[in-house]
């Protein structure tokens, strides 16, 4: 009888020790999220030409690498070359800035945008993929 409680006794303790030791690291390894780790979200893009209406806008014309577009945000330091994150925003069709003295054939206005994190680019336009007119092609 000693023996057998002894026994009894010894795998519940067994039990109850391989039982803690695993849950609690299954829990971490599948909650733990890097701190650095942000969701930022919209569209990566390259900023082909930048102006600023004066009035606290800034106009930049950037490639998505699906399609090239006008968009315009409250004003921010923008440089040819950097490539930004473009939210969804409101589009307008045959535009004219006043400040600019510029129709856009289209332009995109957002709340923000902003400079994307280092080492990221645009994959380049599937053939055939139609783009938005060039600058060259606003009034």
């Amino acid at each position: 009888m000693k023996i057998t409680s002894i026994f009894i006794i010894s795998m519940i303790f067994v039990l109850t020790i391989t039982g803690c030791e695993k849950d609690p690291q299954k829990n971490v390894t599948a909650t733990a999220q890097p701190e650095t780790q942000q969701l930022v979200q919209g569209t990566l893009a390259k900023v082909l030409e930048t102006m600023n209406d004066g009035d606290g806008y800034t106009f930049v014309f950037v490639d998505t690498g699906k399609e090239k577009i006008w968009v315009a945000a409250p004003e921010f330091k923008a440089s040819v070359g950097m490539m930004v994150i473009v939210p969804e925003g409101t589009h307008l069709t045959n535009y004219h800035n006043n400040l600019l003295n510029r129709d856009f054939e289209a332009v995109m206005f957002v709340d923000s945008i902003t400079p994307a994190p280092s080492g990221q680019v645009p994959a380049p336009n599937p053939a055939g993929t139609p783009v938005a007119p060039t600058p060259s092609a606003a009034k």
